[in-house]
């Protein structure tokens, strides 16, 4: 880097490079073996990482090869960018049932959320989310369920059908 004082000539950076590990395992995506902490390691082409719809992270694992499933979140408020609004702020949970299915709607019907300035954000997800930490989150599930139900839609447990 320019004036950072961090700089290693060719000959170090290749005497480094060359003491590295190698690995020969297709499956080890990051890292150099099984064991290190840090590696992403493919178990199976059959399962699939689920994720915040819309987030960089889930499509830089699509773009890596993995099965992705894109989520959306009934009882969150979603922030203009398409991030989730923190827990820290007021308004953040949506713990009314019929606020949380009026969103799960949206998100099913229109492909979007409003977000906390009123916009709408477009939201292309496969699942839906109500966290069971949530105020109220077994009815929350049972309006959301219903409603949806109602509008014609059907449910599954598996986000690939």
């Amino acid at each position: 880097c320019a004036g950072c004082g961090a700089k290693v000539g060719a000959g170090t950076l290749s005497k480094l490079l060359g003491n590295l590990p190698s690995h020969t395992d297709e499956n080890l995506l990051v890292g150099f073996d099984r064991s290190d902490d840090a590696s992403v390691y493919r178990v199976s082409g059959e399962l699939a990482l689920m994720g915040l719809a819309g987030s960089p992270a889930l499509g830089l694992w699509a773009a890596a090869g993995f099965r992705v499933i894109p989520e959306a979140f009934a009882d969150r408020r979603y922030e203009s960018d398409g991030s989730l609004r923190s827990r820290r702020l007021a308004g953040a949970v949506l713990s009314s049932p019929d606020e949380a299915a009026d969103q799960a709607l949206r998100m099913v019907t229109r492909g979007e959320a409003i977000a906390t300035d009123g916009s709408p954000i477009a939201i292309h997800a496969r699942t839906l989310c109500v966290h069971g930490d949530s105020p109220g989150a077994v009815e929350i599930a049972r309006v959301i369920k219903v409603r949806l139900a109602a509008m014609g839609v059907e449910l599954s447990s598996n986000p690939d059908s």
